[in-house]
């Protein structure tokens, strides 16, 4: 049994939950660096092979990209290491090669490929290797899509190969497109076979048919896409792209390793001595030394006017070591002013000091704010990323500025890190428990708010699926002085307590003022009952916090975009595998958390509709789009995926169809994402807008908008509608159905109705407005009483409701008939 002493951590922050943590994939001055993870004991040779066709891959993309990208270094780490940093895996075996669209430097996105299949031994079949490493590169870098078929299942898995890129039948020499069926057309029809499409298409000669998917997602040629790429792009040829090769470039493939390896760096200036600030971070940093496995590295930093390393990189191999690590840390004091640039560049020099590097190497920074002088902080960004070092950042207390804020989340997200806001000492450990565990490879199982009163007992249940390594349980108190104790009952009906750990070699008990925590080894599959007993209780709050060991089970969470800009949706995407593979046919729900700390549910779709953000249906990308923003500041996703009945994704049909779909084993996954958005007006807009009509007689079209809360607590919803002609009437409708009656070609409207029909539709036709020479008017709505057709009784709006409103008005100056409609909008009431 080891005990955990870390203090209490007793001050109250605010959290801002992380996005999912990010790959290890960086570019750099036209260089592609990032980790590829052999998913089994490869010997020598076999790792040779891998790193060849990774040298050959790089000639590729060199000669597709007309010599303007490249693969830089490129490390390999054997025996299933660097899993969730890793933007490559390489199975044993053969398989249908894949990778998510996108996904480059995103953690727990990334290209599958075979060693079989894609580093043969045969030649004229490694060639193929080659050019299947940087079809799928493709997909992950530039998010381009395939060219040789389209969003018909059956197109793709039965190619006619007609007018992608070139009309067929294609010459042997034929040299268009990477994104194309390279296996089945080009040089690879003749005998013996060679591959000759190592181009990508230009607008020229992109798709004449319009029936691919790259034309579905992009509509757009591949070239195009690669060069509007936001973080990565190439200067697009102005005609055709140059078909001769490039000279042959280096290439850097080294052994790496697996495991994390942290530096903790703790901002010492004289401010953190304000509201015991260091005294918080000092607890946090030391939680983190506690949490985290044996053979992680952990070192220590702290900057002032210098920066000093109270603690160098060192293995955390026995408890000797990690309560020096952690007395490094108590031995910190506050004074002076400090310099984060060179700190941060302090830090990744312990890193590069080592004799081997890890794939999992991040730097967790602990401060208050501003940057006071010296190497400023965006300057070390780029040997940050040229080494790969992600940096985590923990923004300390109330008082941080706008200023520190920006730089803080620009630090994390252009280093593929995360920004954290802490104020709630449970919340502290669930910002560690997420960090240590996703970045040791556990899936999260659950990670959820809950309550209790004095002399409670609180049950709740996670599924443990086939295959799982560990299971680690832990609660934390938000009130540290509650009397709050965790028990487990594993599928079989056996209680498992802090006793047991006594006894059972399996399992380890961790306590600590605001936490216990259990760690079972090779748990029973199946459902594992989390038991909270409490005793006498203050406040009651805790959080259940629970992850399962099982590498490639995972679900990661992204938005596309790290900041938002009112009012453009932010689209979030989840990526679900197991065992590295990606699943469909799952059920993924969640909330949005607003900055106010309001939960707003969504559900994600893997259905290739656009209206939900989503690309291709049943690819295991699933999507949503999100604008019920409340205020500026940063948005936290927490989605949980039940893949019950679901199946694994089979992998591209680019050389026929694949083999037959595989169920997926029962399991469930929580991944939690963010987003800064910035722009929201005051007040903030409520809802979503939805149908735009037509113009009105002052040549716009009408508008409705709902501002005040969308709280049903608060009562305080205002409709207005804009944009209309002066001094006419109108009124408000409402319904609990949103629907489409096309009046202007039945003569009745020359306006769209945007509601349900039928007993359900209200009218506030009792506060009917004037638009008075402002040309607009606006009405409070009483969430008490909403009218509907059907019931004299007005309707009182629960929580959880959706009520939808339109505006319908007088305009007689457009000629018969004389009314029109403004668009409508959808209100979720939270």
């Amino acid at each position: 049994m080891r005990l955990l002493l870390a203090s209490s951590l007793a001050t109250t922050l605010v959290l801002a939950a992380p996005r999912a943590l990010a790959g290890d994939g960086t570019f750099l001055n036209g260089e592609f660096n990032f980790c590829v993870s052999v998913r089994f004991n490869a010997s020598p040779t076999e790792l040779d092979r891998i790193k060849d066709q990774f040298v050959a891959a790089s000639q590729l993309l060199a000669d597709a990209t007309d010599s303007q990208h490249r693969f830089g270094t490129v490390t390999i780490v054997n025996d299933s290491g660097a899993s969730r940093s890793a933007e490559f895996w390489v199975h044993a075996g053969t398989g249908r090669a894949n990778a998510h669209a996108g996904g480059y430097g995103k953690r727990g996105w990334r290209s599958n490929l075979y060693l079989d299949a894609d580093f043969s031994t045969d030649p004229m079949v490694a060639v193929g290797g080659t050019y299947t490493i940087i079809h799928e590169f493709a997909h992950l870098a530039y998010g381009v899509r395939d060219e040789y078929c389209g969003p018909s299942t059956a197109e793709c898995t039965n190619p006619t190969y007609d007018e992608e890129c070139a009309a067929p039948p294609g010459s042997t020499s034929l040299d268009y497109c990477l994104m194309d069926t390279f296996f089945r057309r080009g040089g690879r029809t003749g005998n013996p076979p060679t591959f000759t499409m190592n181009e990508f298409c230009v607008p020229s000669l992109h798709d004449p048919d319009e029936d691919t998917v790259q034309e579905k997602v992009h509509g757009k040629s591949c070239w195009e896409t690669i060069h509007n790429h936001p973080k990565w792009p190439a200067t697009m040829p102005a005609g055709l792209p140059t078909s001769d090769p490039p000279s042959m470039h280096a290439v850097t493939t080294r052994d790496g390793r697996g495991g994390l390896r942290a530096m903790i760096l703790i901002d010492c200036t004289t401010s953190m001595n304000d509201d015991d600030k260091l005294d918080f971070a000092k607890q946090g940093a030391k939680a983190f030394v506690d949490f985290v496995d044996e053979g992680t590295f952990i070192g220590v930093a702290c900057y002032t006017t210098g920066t000093t390393i109270a603690y160098p990189l060192t293995e955390m191999a026995s408890p000797t070591l990690r309560a020096a690590a952690k007395a490094a840390i108590d031995g910190l004091s506050a004074g002076g002013q400090g310099d984060i640039g060179g700190a941060l560049l302090t830090c990744k020099n312990q890193f590069v000091l080592q004799s081997d590097r890890s794939c999992d190497e991040i730097i967790v920074f602990l401060s208050d704010g501003d940057h006071d002088g010296g190497t400023a902080p965006t300057l070390a960004i780029p040997e940050l990323n040229a080494e790969s070092v992600s940096v985590f950042s923990l923004g300390i207390g109330p008082g941080i500025s706008a200023v520190g804020i920006g730089e803080l989340a620009h630090l994390a997200n252009a280093t593929g890190g995360t920004y954290f806001w802490i104020f709630k000492p449970y919340d502290v450990i669930r910002l560690i428990h997420y960090l240590v565990r996703e970045s040791v490879g556990n899936g999260i199982l659950v990670n959820a708010p809950e309550q209790v009163g004095s002399s409670e007992m609180l049950e709740r249940t996670v599924l443990v699926e086939t295959g799982a390594t560990s299971l680690e349980v832990s609660i934390a108190l938000e009130n540290d002085q509650d009397d709050i104790a965790l028990s487990l009952r594993d599928p079989g009906g056996m209680l498992v307590t802090e006793a047991t750990s006594m006894t059972d070699p399996d399992v380890d008990y961790f306590d600590d003022d605001n936490h216990r925590t259990f760690l079972v080894r090779n748990p029973i599959p199946g459902d594992w009952t989390l038991i909270a007993t409490s005793g006498a209780v203050t406040a009651g709050s805790f959080r259940i916090l629970a992850s399962a060991g099982h590498d490639g089970v995972a679900l990661a969470v992204a938005t596309v975009d790290a900041e938002q800009v009112y009012p453009d949706p932010v689209r979030i995407e989840a990526s679900l595998t197991f065992d590295g593979l990606s699943v469909f046919g799952a059920s993924v729900d969640g909330v949005v958390v607003r900055p106010d700390g309001v939960r707003y549910p969504i559900t994600l779709f893997d259905d290739g509709f656009s209206m939900h953000g989503d690309d291709v249906d049943d690819d295991g990308i699933y999507s949503a789009l999100f604008d019920a923003y409340s205020i500026d500041g940063t948005y936290t996703i927490e989605v949980t995926a039940e893949a019950l009945l679901a199946s694994i994704h089979p992998g591209e049909s680019l050389d026929g169809p694949p083999a037959g779909i595989d169920p997926a084993p029962p399991f469930v996954r929580h991944g939690t994402g963010s987003v800064v958005v910035s722009g929201v007006p005051t007040p903030a807009p409520v809802g979503v807008n939805y149908c735009p009509n037509n113009a009105n007689s002052t040549g716009l079209a009408g508008t409705i908008a709902a501002t005040g809360s969308d709280l049903v607590a608060d009562n305080d919803l205002t409709l207005t509608a804009s944009n209309l002609p002066v001094d006419v009437f109108g009124y408000f409708l409402v319904n609990t159905s949103e629907g489409f009656l096309d009046l202007p070609a039945a003569g009745f409207s020359h306006g769209f109705f945007c509601l349900g029909g039928g007993d359900e539709l209200g009218r506030y036709a009792q506060l009917v407005q004037s638009s008075g020479p402002t040309g607009m008017f606006s009405i409070p709505v009483d969430l008490t009483a909403v009218p509907s057709a059907s019931d004299p009784v007005p309707t009182v709006v629960e929580p959880g409701q959706t009520f939808y409103f339109q505006g319908w008005y007088r305009d007689a100056d457009a000629g018969a008939p004389e009314n029109n409609f403004t668009d409508a909008v959808r209100v979720l009431f939270l």
